[in-house]
């Protein structure tokens, strides 16, 4: 029943012209910061309906159409940015065996995003990362395997280091190819 209510509210929720409403709407689930706010579309979601814990922090922003496993713990610190289309997930099937996937078990893993850090538009972060840093910005359709320590700029699939913030420009660091 539980799982058909937080449906609905994720329906109500996509028609709500503004972001700061749904953010206040999504505090009666989970404990969101002020100042945070949620794009249409955005969705948290318990693929097999286990209990699961997020945590927003202040001034977050949550993109259109973003997409975030609950299935681990989600913990997210303030001044994070999360661009439209992004994934996050916490969960992944066993393939240890030949028995059909839905007989398969499945593991679950936190996720720490540290405050500051920036994840751009349609980038996945994978089971197993466990960390993405403070301050590290992910770039655009980057595919994140491994975590991502304090102030790492990553691209590229898999996601490797381009760069760190605040050690001069980021094309400095780029590769003589032109980059991931």
């Amino acid at each position: 029943m539980r799982q058909k209510v937080e449906l609905a509210f994720q329906v109500c929720t996509w028609v709500l012209p503004s972001s700061r409403l749904r953010a206040r709407l999504y505090a009666l689930l989970f404990p969101v910061g002020a100042g945070t706010t949620i794009g249409p579309g955005a969705l948290f979601y318990r693929p097999h309906g286990e209990r699961s814990v997020l945590r927003l922090g202040r001034r977050v922003c949550v993109g259109r159409r973003v997409r975030i496993d609950l299935s681990g713990r989600v913990d997210i610190g303030s001044d994070v940015t999360i661009a439209e289309e992004a994934s996050l997930l916490t969960h992944e099937h066993s393939m240890a065996s030949r028995a059909l996937r839905r007989e398969q078990p499945w593991e679950t893993h936190p996720l720490l995003i540290g405050d500051d850090a920036w994840i751009c538009m349609r980038a996945i972060v994978l089971p197993r990362v466990g960390r993405i840093g403070r301050g590290a910005i992910i770039g655009a359709g980057a595919v994140v395997t491994k975590e991502v320590p304090d102030y790492w700029i990553v691209a590229g699939n898999p996601a490797r280091k381009i760069g760190e913030r605040g050690a001069g420009p980021v094309a400095d660091h780029l590769s003589d190819e032109g980059g991931v």
